[in-house]
């Protein structure tokens, strides 16, 4: 591929980019396929919504956990792997608000954030491509809003595993990037799902 990208994925104790927690960090380099994934305990006093554990099958507990590295810490070894690849764009399927709450974590401990404001964004290149053949994309709430099964099925892959996890969330992104992007397979474990011929 020509084209290179960090597509990152996190899981939180809730959806308040300044008042939540990230309590893991998965992503993947869309070049050569290194992944990094790493579970970390909340920080003090983090915000939990209960609908957001629900997603992403974290117990208070687990979260709670002082054997799991810091948030600073996970923060830091995600800014050092990341320092690994020269092209730093975020790629995801909601990887505006991942985007947000990483810098946020990162401002939080005095750390220097190394992406821009620059992202590709999964929702939006399938919305074009189901426009570009005259199809209307899958609305909620009065707005064009497809999840992440919806565009995965779209691109001819199966539904992501629940709960959702952080890991296998770049994965099943990754693959899906390359299908609506290039047409083509990504990763093997999704080499036995044909790609639709609207894709190719």
């Amino acid at each position: 591929y020509n084209f290179f990208m960090i597509i990152v994925d996190v899981e939180t104790t809730g959806i308040d980019t300044d008042r939540c927690s990230i309590v893991s960090i998965g992503a993947i380099d869309f070049a050569s396929l290194e992944t990094f994934y790493q579970e970390n305990r909340m920080f003090r006093n983090a915000l939990i919504e209960q609908e957001a554990l629900d997603l992403n099958g974290f117990t208070r507990k687990e979260i709670r956990d002082s054997k799991k590295p810091s948030l600073e810490r996970n923060v830091m070894d995600f800014l050092m792997w990341i320092d690994n690849f020269e092209d730093k764009t975020l790629a995801g399927q909601n990887v505006h608000y991942d985007s947000r709450i990483l810098k946020v974590s990162a401002e939080r401990y005095n750390l220097p954030w190394v992406s821009g404001y620059g992202i590709v964004d999964l929702h939006s290149l399938t919305v074009g491509h189901q426009l570009r053949r005259g199809l209307n994309p899958i609305m909620h709430d009065n707005r064009a809003a497809l999840r992440g099964d919806e565009i995965y099925n779209y691109v001819g892959m199966n539904n992501e595993p629940k709960p959702h996890n952080a890991l296998k969330g770049v994965l099943y992104e990754a693959e899906a990037f390359s299908r609506i992007i290039y047409g083509k397979n990504l990763l093997p474990q999704f080499k036995d799902l044909s790609i639709p011929d609207y894709l190719k």
